[in-house]
């Protein structure tokens, strides 16, 4: 899961993984308009540990809203 999030468009994240809102936003990742910027490019934008956000992700054991 990990690889994969890191390069997802932070507003295809939102869009696949509802709950990744919350956790993007408690660290001050915008990802309005589109969000067109990978996950690990906005931590490097917001200066946010990606790893420490995946770790959130996983934490909450992100579920792809197609499978729900």
């Amino acid at each position: 899961m990990a690889k994969t999030l890191v390069r997802t468009y932070r507003g295809d994240l939102i869009e696949a993984y509802l709950m990744a809102s919350r956790i993007l936003l408690k660290h001050g990742i915008d990802f309005c308009c589109g969000g067109q910027s990978s996950l690990v490019d906005a931590c490097r934008e917001f200066n946010v540990d990606i790893n420490l956000v995946l770790q959130e992700l996983k934490a909450i054991q992100v579920t792809p809203v197609n499978r729900l």
